[in-house]
Parts: C-alpha cells; structure tokens; sequence
C-alpha cells in the first residue's frame, strides 16, 4: 500500500498549563501520520511497531558506522534519528492507546521486581 503525503495541517498543539511535552507530542503525532486514516486497525498497529523498530535500527547504524571507521558518533544525526524514533515509538503507543504513565509504571515495577 503507498503511503499518502500528509498535507500541511494547520491544527496546533498548544501546551496546556501542567501538560508535560510528551503527550502534546503523543496528540501530535496522528495529526501527522501517514497511517491515520487506516481502517484496519491491526494493520495500523503492525505499521507502527515496524516504523518503532525501523528507526531504532538508524540509530543502531550510526553506532556501526562510526565504530567501523573509527569515528565519533555525530550527535546531530543521533537526534534527527531519536526524533525518528521516538516519532516511532508514540504512533506504537497510539495504536496500543498506551499512555506514559503506563509505560514508566509498568516498566518501574518489572524492574523492581527483578532486583527484589
């Protein structure tokens, strides 16, 4: 299936007193994505976690080229690829319907009940 070119939106995310960046970013992010329209919901779902991985995979590719050539990582190229990422990892979250706060306590629990 191709993917649709997102026409500029002119829909704004204004932060909202006590609203934390992340989840304007979380609310953000559909507005944006190519994927919004699908139907098919488990499609959406697959798409997203396969965009996560893709760009965590950049990320890792940085690393692989700079210790191959014996160079440092360019932090620049880091970021665009962690934006990438993170952009990848809330469109997991939106089709999951998985907030933050369920990730960091979720998370916070496993690994306290691994060093217990």
């Amino acid at each position: 299936m191709p993917v649709k070119k997102v026409k500029k939106s002119t829909v704004s995310t204004p932060i909202t007193v006590g609203e934390h960046i992340c989840d304007v970013y979380k609310r953000f992010q559909p507005v944006y994505s190519a994927s919004k329209d699908w139907d098919d919901k488990e499609k959406k779902k697959q798409q997203a976690i396969l965009e996560l991985v893709s760009e965590a995979g950049e990320v890792l590719a940085l690393a692989q080229k700079a210790q191959r050539k014996g160079k440092a990582i360019d932090k620049d190229k880091v970021l665009d690829e962690l934006g990438d990422t993170l952009w990848g990892l809330v469109a997991v979250m939106n089709a999951f319907d998985i907030s933050w706060t369920q990730i960091c306590n979720y998370n916070i629990k496993k690994l306290t009940d691994r060093n217990s």
